[in-house]
């Protein structure tokens, strides 16, 4: 029998990775680390079912690229997860170009 105290500390930890799964996962992917394809399903889950991460999500992407310390590899990497991200999700697309990362992508392109 779980006791109700059990359940919401639960229900927190689940918020709280939830709230901080966009951050990690980029900062993954911006270190250059091998484990992509986790962090990008988990990115487009959160895309996906979770409306308010979108534009975290974004924004930590755009401040990831604009960060000079991200790796060349990450830096390819993460662009090329902005770019199937918004190709997949198409609300997505139009909080990228309100966000202005067209813009700051196509330095780099």
């Amino acid at each position: 029998q779980e006791s109700s105290n059990d359940q919401s500390s639960r229900a927190n930890q689940s918020e709280y990775i939830r709230a901080n799964a966009v951050e990690w996962c980029v900062g993954i992917l911006g270190a250059g680390n091998r484990v992509e394809f986790a962090c990008v399903d988990m990115l487009s889950w959160l895309c996906k079912n979770d409306k308010k991460q979108q534009e975290s999500l974004i924004q930590s992407i755009l401040n990831a690229i604009q960060d000079s310390s991200v790796k060349p590899d990450g830096l390819s990497r993460l662009i090329l997860i902005l770019a199937i991200l918004v190709s997949e999700n198409s609300d997505l697309c139009t909080v990228a170009s309100n966000a202005g990362s067209f813009k700051i992508l196509s330095k780099f392109l």
